[in-house]
């Protein structure tokens, strides 16, 4: 999103947002109050509305913030990977960083989830991200890999990741029968963990063992 000219504006647009993150990190964002997150910011409304005139633009920008840290992840994979490391143990931890930063972002991820479902497909961001990382990756790695099922194997953890992401912390404590958040989010990090180094594992034994 482009952000408008001036001597402070950097700084305004940073504060609105982290506001506005904030903000989402305990309501709806359908209920989402301008004047609290301006208010938030140390600005007025008039200034949030000059910088988001719509609160969809706002809320674009906090998702924004969330796929920006998803690339910087794939980034710091492709580093790994470069020197040598297994694709399936750093695509496990890639899996887990997209479960982090969603579950940071719950209540917008919820809302970004039940719209793909209405709408019966992925957002042109969600699948951009996803190409971008099965690009790279594969790109990165001195491994043989089927592309397919590579892709195949990311989408279905970031959404199984999503999934989990969207549960708030006691319903996840109640459905893993702990009495801990910080053990129920390592239990879930462990569980989609071992799916990713299955499904990579046999995408790039389903290349080793082609002719």
């Amino acid at each position: 999103m482009a952000r408008y000219k001036g001597a402070n504006s950097e700084n305004t647009w940073n504060a609105l947002v982290d506001a506005a993150r904030m903000a989402l990190q305990s309501a709806d964002p359908h209920q989402l109050s301008l004047r609290r997150v301006a208010a938030l910011a140390g600005h007025g409304l008039g200034t949030l509305q000059y910088y988001f005139p719509k609160k969809a633009q706002l809320i674009e920008a906090v998702l924004g913030e969330s796929y920006g840290r998803v690339a910087a992840a794939i980034e710091t994979q492709k580093q790994r990977l470069e020197a040598g490391e297994s694709l399936a143990d750093v695509g496990a931890d890639f899996v887990i960083e997209f479960y982090r930063v969603t579950r940071e972002y719950r209540n917008i991820s919820s809302v970004r989830m039940g719209s793909n479902l209405i709408a019966g497909k992925m957002s042109k961001s969600s699948f951009e991200s996803l190409d971008s990382a099965v690009t790279q990756l594969q790109a990165s790695t001195k491994m043989r890999v089927d592309a397919r099922r590579l892709k195949l194997t990311l989408h279905s953890m970031s959404v199984l990741a999503l999934r989990y992401a969207i549960h708030s912390p006691q319903e996840l404590m109640q459905l893993l029968d702990v009495d801990c958040e910080r053990d129920a989010f390592a239990e879930v990090e462990a569980h989609l963990a071992a799916f990713a180094r299955a499904g990579i594992a046999q995408a790039t034994r389903d290349v080793a063992s082609s002719p």
